[in-house]
């Protein structure tokens, strides 16, 4: 991000904090200019080396058949004292039994254990992007007392308290605890069966079964000497964090396939079957604040936290399916049916069914030999999505104590025992076409997606004593299109130049909902800008405040769009004799960005660009108008290039048992193009919701990163 430099103490004045950051910054600053410190690059320019290990072995004899893995991750992450590691193994095992009977299974077992460092959204003083806004980075942040201790942030805090949000991010990046510890462990088993098998009947019998766990232990520590600490009234945090999840599927399925190969019906394949699946969530967490010195667990801590939370679905499925290929496969035809039923549903009972049609016809060389083909597709259907857990259900909350003993009181949502999913309709037509031998390549489609019986939560009256319940009713709507181009420019006797361009656009619409227009959840409010659920709109506009009423009053009201006008791929690959190239590149045009990280550090005062125009930005934002800080997310990526060469036969052999050998070299997150002024618009402070996707604030930097390995094989 860049920070700003002080010309001498008289500028940096305003943002020293109390009479310690006076004095220091006088000291530091003299009768000439400030010195300045990089603390970003001291905290996040670590470019230690990563590893990984894979091994691999495939074989078998007769009718047996497996696949070995093992590998180990190991990556050094770019903050002080973080990182990653990942160990697994896999086992795949194929037998066939007779003619008739095969049997697979497999079983995968990962380990992940995390560092994770700090970032993001953060009001204590911890997020270094966060803290770093509101100091001046004239001191050096990296040096210890006497002690050992690292030295103290002693500027502006915000706070009329020394010390309370702020941090030296040094000290909390060597000190504190983040850790995560991930185990997964995932497998399956299918059973096949040929009960028919004849030159024009065919009928397979499979079942599949599989099972999904995963164990996540998360620890956070702070000692009780931090400068960040007192800011709660107690000294020393730890936290631990478990979750543990259980998911559990078997599906059923039969397949008849009629071959006649007639000129009218080269195929007709029905299949029908159902699934059972079940998913359980284990939640629950134990903060404890308050620690004696050396004491990292919650137990004896002056004031104890505990959270427990637990999530369980039951869902069943039935499904129909017919395709038909005619006209000597020019012709296809698919007709289907899905019956859902679960445990979120207001009727547990009742399946709700999902139906779907496609279609598509070729023509083979039309008009001209320059043409291969064109095909002319078309399709339509029905999913659904389930409401939430407790959705169907009239909650009651917890009361907290009460004359020594638990409580319960009305929850502040209402469930509904009529609750539903969410039916999304698709409608998609296009073409697809071959050119030119095979080297032309065009698809274009355009699509329309409609989201009826949304869920919804409806506000209540006031006098029910309750806030909100949950309905079905609304619709919302995607209209996109997408287009794709393939083609081969070059093929020479050594040389290939293969290139493929994708593009995608679409927009978003709230068509109607039958409750009063509402902030979607997960935002700032309209200070920074966040998207409104309103009827006739598009859903993905950002409302917030500017002077726009009357006689230039501020109001909240659509000022930008999130969704970008569109976004384009470029995927390259080059091979000449042994060596291969590939580059992918994004484009994406438009689409604006709550830069609230902008926004904190012109706040502060410490924005690269504070002088020349982040104080009149910020003042602008002062008076009501967030406008300077939705900016505008276009920007192109070179998201990976990557660079092989397939050594010959004899070079390989040189290495005692190997058969093949491969170097690769390769990038990614290599460049980023644009004028947006934080790290990159692409980030989340929400992660991957459904609204408020465009609102950056704080984040840890990305990463680019360098790969060189050596395949060989046996």
């Amino acid at each position: 991000l860049g920070h700003r430099t002080f010309e001498n103490y008289a500028e940096v004045k305003p943002y020293v904090g109390g009479a310690l950051g006076d004095s220091i910054a006088r000291a530091q600053c003299g009768s000439g200019a400030c010195p300045s410190f990089d603390w970003q690059k001291e905290l996040y320019g670590r470019t230690s080396p990563s590893w990984e290990t894979l091994l691999s072995s495939a074989g078998g004899a007769n009718n047996t058949r497996y696949f070995i893995s093992l590998n180990d991750r190991q990556e050094s992450g770019i903050a002080i004292n973080t990182g990653a590691r990942r160990t697994g193994g896999r086992v795949n095992l194929d037998q066939t039994i007779g003619t008739k009977l095969t049997v697979s299974a497999g079983l995968d077992v990962t380990r992940n254990s995390f560092q994770r460092g700090f970032g993001n959204n953060d009001n204590a003083g911890v997020s270094p992007i966060y803290s770093l806004a509101y100091n001046p980075a004239i001191i050096d942040l990296t040096k210890k007392d006497a002690s050992g201790r690292y030295v103290q942030m002693p500027f502006y805090t915000g706070s009329t308290k020394p010390g309370f949000g702020t941090s030296n991010p040094f000290e909390v990046f060597n000190f504190a605890d983040n850790t995560e510890s991930v185990w997964r462990q995932a497998g399956n088993v299918r059973v096949g069966y040929t009960a028919l098998s004849t030159t024009k009947h065919s009928v397979q019998l499979s079942y599949l079964t599989g099972v999904d766990r995963f164990q996540q232990e998360g620890y956070q520590y702070f000692p009780n000497y931090f400068q960040v600490e007192p800011a709660d009234g107690f000294l020393g945090t730890a936290n631990q964090v478990n979750a543990s999840s259980l998911q559990m599927n078997q599906g059923m399925n039969a397949v008849w396939t009629y071959t006649p190969n007639n000129k009218w019906l080269t195929s007709a394949t029905t299949s029908f079957g159902g699934s059972y699946e079940t998913q359980a969530l284990n939640q629950y967490s134990v903060r404890g604040r308050g620690l004696l010195p050396t004491r990292k667990i919650a137990l004896g801590a002056t004031d104890i936290a505990i959270t427990n939370a637990r999530t369980e679905f039951r869902d069943q499925s039935m499904y129909a399916q017919t395709q038909l290929l005619l006209l000597e496969e020019k012709l296809a035809l698919n007709a289907g049916v899905r019956a859902d039923r679960s445990s979120a549903n207001g009727d547990r009972e009742k399946y709700y069914t999902f139906p779907k049609f496609s279609g598509s016809y070729r023509f083979v060389k039309p008009l001209t030999d320059k043409i291969d083909e064109i095909k002319f597709r078309a399709a339509w259907g029905q999913s659904g999505n389930r409401p939430r857990w407790a959705d169907r259900d009239i909650l009651y909350a917890d009361g907290g104590l009460i004359g020594g003993g638990g409580s319960l009181v009305s929850a502040s949502q209402l469930g509904s025992t009529t609750v539903k999913p969410e039916v999304m309709n698709e409608t998609e037509f296009g073409t697809d076409a071959t050119l030119f031998g095979g080297r032309v390549g065009i698809e274009f489609s355009r699509y329309q997606r409609k989201i009826t019986d949304l869920l919804l939560t409806f506000p209540l009256a006031p006098s029910s004593g309750l806030g909100t319940q949950v309905i079905n009713g609304g619709q919302l709507s995607v209209l996109g299109t997408e287009g794709v181009l393939s083609a081969v420019p070059v093929r020479t006797r050594n040389f290939e130049w293969t290139t493929r361009i994708i593009y995608n656009q679409n927009a978003q619409f709230t068509d109607a909902i039958p409750v009063p227009a509402f902030a979607a959840a997960g935002s700032f409010g309209a200070s920074y800008g966040r998207n409104r659920i309103s009827s006739g709109t598009r859903s993905t506009n950002i409302w917030g405040n500017a002077p726009l009423g009357a006689n230039g009053a501020v109001r909240d009201t659509i000022l930008f769009d999130s969704n970008p006008i569109h976004t384009t791929t470029f995927n390259n690959d080059f091979s000449y004799k042994r060596f291969t190239v590939s580059a992918l590149l994004d484009w994406r045009n438009g689409g604006y960005v709550s830069n609230m990280t902008n926004n904190l550090w012109d706040e502060g005062g410490q924005s690269r660009d504070f002088v020349a125009e982040g104080k009149q930005r910020y003042a602008t934002f002062n008076s009501g108008d967030i406008r300077p800080y939705i900016q505008k997310g276009s920007y192109v990526k070179i998201r990976e290039v990557t660079v092989n060469y397939q050594a010959p036969d004899a070079l390989a052999k040189k290495i005692p048992g190997a058969s093949s050998l491969r170097v690769n070299l390769s990038g990614r997150n290599l460049a980023l193009f644009s004028k947006y002024w934080s790290f990159d618009p692409e980030f989340s402070n929400f992660g991957n919701s459904n609204f408020n996707r465009f609102i950056d604030l704080a984040p840890f930097p990305p990463s680019r990163q360098f790969f060189f390995s050596v395949d060989v094989g046996f």
